[in-house]
């Protein structure tokens, strides 16, 4: 006797009959032998993840505060099932670990002047690592907060995508608040004059 499972159109069933992996199922009506075939339900539909905002360190060593949202589907349900168990967590470790690589190799110029090239290139790299577990990454935002140049100040300077040229002119505000920092720190090391005539409030 048969059994049957209703499928909608955003799903596909992977079957095994007697451990051997059958063509997926679906959409609609999808008869199973009981006791002989087990499935595994597929959702097909667009799903979505962040990477966390992390410090990322560019070629010409400039601390980037940097995440990202990825957008990702199943194309091949089989793969899917047979390749990796939490499909969900391997995924986004892997765009963390390469985000990481990615950007390590790009000079702050690069990163700040064209994103949304670099995000194109970033899901590339995911794509080629995620092909094989029936994977495929339709879209990636590069989510940029902050950068932070490698001085001994360490001085965080928020980033501003109105700036003409992003390298030069957070360079520029960069070394202007640590030679202001440097002004202020040499007036409060100086040895303070009382005056007589003059009472302290």
């Amino acid at each position: 006797m048969l059994f049957h499972q209703i499928v909608p159109d955003y799903e596909r069933v992977v079957v095994f009959r007697l451990g051997r992996v059958r063509p997926p199922k679906g959409p609609g009506l999808v008869l199973l032998l009981p006791l002989i075939d087990q499935f595994q339900r597929i959702d097909l539909r667009t799903r979505a993840f962040s990477i966390q905002p992390c410090k990322i360190k560019s070629r010409d060593d400039v601390l980037v505060s940097i995440g990202a949202d990825v957008q990702f589907r199943v194309c091949d349900p089989i793969l899917s099932v047979l390749s990796v168990q939490n499909l969900n967590f391997v995924i986004q470790n892997t765009a963390e670990n390469l985000l990481a690589q990615s950007l390590g190799r790009k000079y702050f110029r690069e990163i700040c002047g064209d994103r949304m090239r670099i995000g194109e290139h970033f899901k590339e790299d995911i794509n080629e690592q995620v092909k094989p577990w029936g994977v495929c990454v339709e879209r990636v935002d590069l989510l940029m907060e902050a950068v932070q140049r490698s001085h001994e100040e360490h001085v965080t300077v928020p980033f501003n995508p109105l700036v003409g040229n992003p390298s030069g002119g957070i360079e520029q505000m960069i070394m202007q608040f640590v030679s202001m920092a440097k002004q202020v720190s040499a007036t409060d090391t100086k040895p303070s004059i009382s005056s007589p005539g003059l009472m302290s409030l």
